[in-house]
């Protein structure tokens, strides 16, 4: 990107939009200190061991 254009800003809106939004969802909750990332890394670990035993039963 050589310029900040509207079609640039445009296309920069619509992938933050992407899935209902979620990016700018997750930016305002972590900017607001609703977000705790120590929690979010055991989440995220629960899920990936679940995902994994889902794998394994497959």
């Amino acid at each position: 990107m050589r310029s900040l254009t509207k079609e640039y800003i445009r296309q920069a809106l619509e992938a933050c939009l992407e899935d209902d939004g979620y990016a700018l969802k997750f930016y305002f909750i972590a900017q607001h200190g609703c977000f705790d990332i120590q929690k979010m890394n055991i989440i995220l670990d629960e899920i990936k061991k679940e995902q994994a035993e889902w794998d394994r039963s497959e």
